[in-house]
């Protein structure tokens, strides 16, 4: 139920300086506008594909995206974000320099209108990744692009019962030896609400964070 905000992150992908690349929308079950949203955009751009979820909420999407990608890399957004015009290719260009597995960026948090309430900047080298990862998570979630083919060799999926889906699956591929990465760039803004899931639920997750 993001229609209000759906065209704008779409319109964010298609207009990435690096071109080349697939958009998935998995759309699951929504009581507002957002199908026939997505069904106007298939209409105009052949680089968009439609697949249906089941039903699991926002781990099968994940892992239902991550199943049917086919690309090198693999870049994930919500519905309701939006990323910067050289996201692609920049994050892109940091995984090949430095060959890791998985690389977010600086981000900037914003309203429900748009409007900036800070900006949040990442760690950067390897050494300050793996320290943050020992008590929170090191990368915006809805940022990160990932190596497609160290997610296959691993069969690394997302838990459904877990409350705090990212941090664990960013545990898991570190101690696979995934190498971590972020750009020192804001390239991406993630939508701020206070009735979002993980502030609904955060005792939870932070439970479920310090057991990790």
């Amino acid at each position: 139920n993001c229609a209000s905000y759906l065209s704008q992150a779409i319109e964010s992908i298609l207009a990435q300086t690096l071109a080349d690349f697939q958009l998935l929308i998995i759309y699951d079950k929504s009581t507002d506008d957002t199908l026939h949203i997505i069904e106007s955009y298939l209409a105009r751009d052949p680089r968009i594909a439609l697949i249906h979820g089941q039903g699991d909420r926002l781990v099968g999407a994940l892992n239902l995206g991550i199943q049917a990608s086919t690309g090198t890399y693999i870049a994930r957004m919500d519905a309701d974000d939006i990323s910067r015009p050289e996201r692609f290719a920049k994050q892109v260009a940091q995984m090949e320099k430095q060959n890791l597995d998985f690389c977010g960026c600086n981000i900037g948090m914003v309203n429900e209108i748009g409007r900036q309430i800070k900006e949040v900047i990442m760690p950067t080298s390897a050494d300050l990744v793996t320290i943050t990862l020992a008590c929170t998570v090191p990368f915006a979630h809805g940022s990160v692009m990932m190596r497609k083919v160290f997610i296959d060799q691993h069969a690394l999926r997302y838990q459904a019962k877990a409350s705090a889906e990212d941090y664990q699956f960013w545990c898991e591929a570190y101690h696979l030896g995934a190498r971590f990465g972020n750009v020192n760039e804001r390239l991406f803004d993630y939508r701020h609400f206070e009735q979002s899931l993980s502030k609904v639920h955060a005792k939870v997750v932070a439970r479920h964070t310090s057991i990790l």
